[in-house]
């Protein structure tokens, strides 16, 4: 591939290139800042985090629900799991 243009320009550097069969492709060069920006490269970790919270926040849910079944009081499941009473009894009330 052969580059037959390059110039800059606001967002980057503009290049035109032509292939060994005639074609012709344009490619530009974009600072990382705006590439991630325009991306948003960086949220897929963001977006990692968010499922692993939301599958503990699960887990924690269902321990909630089993301390109810196994007849232990909101007061007693949260504290033993390291929640706010008023969301364990949220979560029970939910299961209704």
């Amino acid at each position: 591939m052969k580059c037959v243009d390059s110039r800059p320009s606001d967002a980057g550097r503009r290049r035109k290139y032509i292939d060994d069969d005639g074609v012709k492709h344009e490619t530009i060069e974009v600072p990382l800042t705006l590439w991630r920006a325009l991306t948003r490269v960086g949220r897929a970790q963001d977006r990692a985090a968010e499922w692993k919270r939301a599958r503990a926040r699960g887990l924690l849910q269902q321990a909630a629900l089993n301390d109810k079944a196994a007849g232990i009081g909101a007061t007693a499941s949260a504290r033993t799991l390291g929640l706010p009473v008023r969301t364990v009894q949220r979560w029970r009330a939910m299961q209704k």
